[in-house]
């Protein structure tokens, strides 16, 4: 399950790199998340100020937790999601959509400045994806060179678990409703809180070994059923360059 996460936070810093200093566009679409929704303040994520669930510190550990439909899907990896997310290079959040397909791809389509793209990771592969012209780029070599991107670590593992890790159930309350904490422990440190009323998951919290939040998730859609225009390049048109590409995104 973490690394899951980690693979879909590399693969949202590579859109924050590739757009450095255009800050998230927010159209109000996924910040509903119910009456309990307030602003809250995390000085981990470079002060950010957004709207998350209201959730009470866990309270005591449960020992049979019935785990909620929608933990399972995301364990098994073949989910779509929606909802908003905050990290500290995207301290006022970016709206993002999440395929993905078990160890075969993931895809994240965000909007960023008024321009709606997307990254898809296939295999060995990775596109960058203008969803407004329907034309795409393929990260090579080349491409990450000149995006600045060529450090960067492209080998997305989107293995199902991870050995050695640990999860754990609390009882707390979200937004006043009765709801489950599942806590992941990887064998890093790294601890995954997701969030669940009933079979719906809410919230998704990433912290590091020292227990400081670097990512959340405010969840306003998750489902087993992938729509049929992710995780596919069908139905667009592979840009004759980068400059192209790039040049018909501030069309």
């Amino acid at each position: 399950m973490k690394r899951k996460l980690i693979a879909v936070l590399a693969l949202l810093a590579c859109l924050t790199l590739i757009f450095t200093g255009c800050p998230a566009k927010d159209d109000g679409k996924n910040n509903d998340i119910g009456n309990g929704a307030e602003n809250v303040t995390d000085e981990n994520l470079l002060g950010s100020i957004h709207q998350a669930n209201d959730i009470e510190n866990p309270g005591e550990t449960v020992a049979n937790a019935q785990v909620a439909a929608d933990i399972n899907t995301f364990i098994k990896g073949v989910f779509y999601l929606e909802g908003t997310m905050y990290t500290e290079d995207s301290k006022d959040g970016m709206n993002v959509n999440i395929a993905m397909n078990g160890q075969n791809a993931i895809q994240i389509t965000t909007t960023m400045s008024g321009i709606y793209l997307g990254i898809y990771h296939e295999g060995d592969n990775t596109y960058v994806i203008n969803l407004a012209q329907n034309t795409y780029l393929e990260l090579t070599e080349g491409v990450r060179k000149m995006l600045g991107l060529d450090e960067m670590d492209m080998n997305v593992d989107l293995s199902s678990a991870e050995e050695g890790s640990d999860t754990k159930y609390y009882n707390v309350k979200i937004n006043g409703n009765d709801g489950l904490c599942s806590e992941v422990t990887a064998k890093d440190g790294n601890i995954t809180r997701l969030y669940t009323i009933g079979d719906k998951l809410v919230q998704v919290d990433s912290y590091d070994k020292d227990n400081n939040l670097t990512s959340r998730i405010v969840v306003s859609a998750f489902s087993a059923s992938i729509p049929s225009n992710q995780l596919t390049l069908n139905g667009l048109t592979k840009a004759s360059s980068f400059y192209s590409f790039f040049s018909k995104m501030a069309e």
